[in-house]
């Protein structure tokens, strides 16, 4: 087996990363090496984020010092298994580099009985190569195990309610639309077409940014759509972008109407693509002047993006039965989807799910999406980057 020195270097530099920002607990070291270890290695050891908890409610850190703690074990065991998987069916290993590491499955959904079988039959392993060996993988099966119970939170509505979402008064949603398990397990899966798949229009297309050129779509969400359809053309998705402006009629703001006219081009581009699945509504939200929206992400300022559903209910009269969404419960599956990649991938990325009475055009499939990108007083730039965020998170949820 051939493993680059680079790759080497790279882990034991990591491991020792983790080991100094656990023991000095600064919150913001925590954060900043947490983000860029998933981000790192998400895409080379396969399942690496698998069982890290939830970053949502996490004020003192001790949740991100678990996670890095988790992720520092999973590289241990990496090293000690000759940077190869010990889980694929070949036990005599591949060649690994950064770039180019074996797609088979590593820590995620194997037995560790297995696992502990398959570095038994190494027959180039010494004896206390194996035991050494043994003692991580007993570490890391009581990590997972103790994170597994913590994940649960999510399968559990009162902590829904509590930290995932937050539900407008003017509404409601019952345990059973908010079941986590339920929306978790809903299987969203597509296969890439060469026909599109994903229409990307805009409700309120004249919301712009801070610093925004007036007169120009691409200074407001249009411009952000544009680029969050690049990023997904990039993935191989293909995309269809509506780039028209419904809450302005005749140079004058119509925004009471702007749902009205925009459902009328859904269904015109529904008719004209039918092999579109997924239904995005790209908005930029209103806030506080006091109110800062912005993260940083692998190095980047970007805008935080929050997820929107409606309920097609209110609190006071209860179903609205002229707004029905026969697809409501999938729209809550897809949200939720997101928000739950994105905790693990990008914690701080999102804001809460908002859960609203109306139904806002999210009836037409059941991958319909209304995303928040920013407010009024974020950059356009700031917006602009957060794109290729969601771009990534719609792919791992969708494909």
């Amino acid at each position: 087996m051939v493993v680059s020195e680079e790759l080497i270097e790279i882990i034991d530099s990591d491991i020792k990363t983790c080991e100094l920002a656990i023991q000095r607990g600064n919150k913001d070291e925590l954060w900043e090496v947490h983000s860029r270890l998933v981000s790192k290695y998400s895409n080379i050891i396969d399942g690496f984020a698998k069982n890290l908890q939830s970053l949502f409610y996490d004020e003192s850190g001790n949740i991100k010092k678990q996670n890095l703690e988790t992720m520092r074990q999973k590289l241990v065991l990496f090293k000690a298994m000759g940077y190869k998987n010990i889980f694929s069916s070949d036990a005599k290993g591949t060649q690994v580099s950064v770039n180019n590491v074996n797609q088979n499955t590593l820590l995620n959904n194997i037995s560790f009985e297995d696992a502990r079988n398959n570095i038994e039959n190494m027959t180039a392993l010494r004896e206390e190569e194996i035991n050494d060996i043994f003692e991580k993988i007993d570490e890391i099966e009581k990590l997972v195990l103790s994170t597994e119970r913590k994940t649960k939170k999510w399968e559990n509505s009162k902590y829904l309610r509590k930290y995932i979402y937050q539900i407008d008064s003017t509404t409601m949603a019952t345990e059973n639309e908010l079941n986590g398990k339920v929306l978790l397990n809903t299987n969203l899966k597509l296969r890439k077409s060469d026909e599109p798949q994903i229409l990307i229009y805009h409700t309120h297309g004249s919301e712009a940014y801070r610093g925004s050129r007036k007169g120009r779509k691409s200074d407001t969400v249009i411009g952000v759509g544009d680029v969050l359809t690049k990023r997904l053309e990039q993935k191989n998705i293909k995309v269809v972008h509506d780039r028209n402006i419904y809450d302005v009629k005749n140079g004058k703001e119509e925004r009471s109407k702007a749902y009205n006219y925009a459902a009328t081009a859904i269904e015109k581009n529904l008719k004209k693509y039918p092999s579109i699945q997924v239904v995005i509504d790209l908005h930029r939200d209103g806030v506080n002047e006091s109110t800062k929206l912005v993260t940083r992400q692998n190095g980047k300022r970007m805008a935080q993006i929050m997820f929107f559903n409606g309920m097609s209910r209110t609190a006071t009269n209860g179903n609205i039965k002229y707004l029905k969404n026969p697809n409501k419960q999938t729209n809550l599956a897809f949200s939720l989807q997101l928000q739950a990649q994105a905790a693990l991938k990008y914690p701080g990325f999102t804001r809460k799910i908002y859960v609203k009475g109306y139904r806002y055009n999210l009836h037409y499939r059941g991958r319909s999406l209304l995303v928040e990108v920013g407010a009024q007083n974020n950059t356009l730039s700031e917006a602009k980057a957060s794109m290729s965020l969601l771009a990534e998170l719609l792919n791992n949820v969708l494909y």
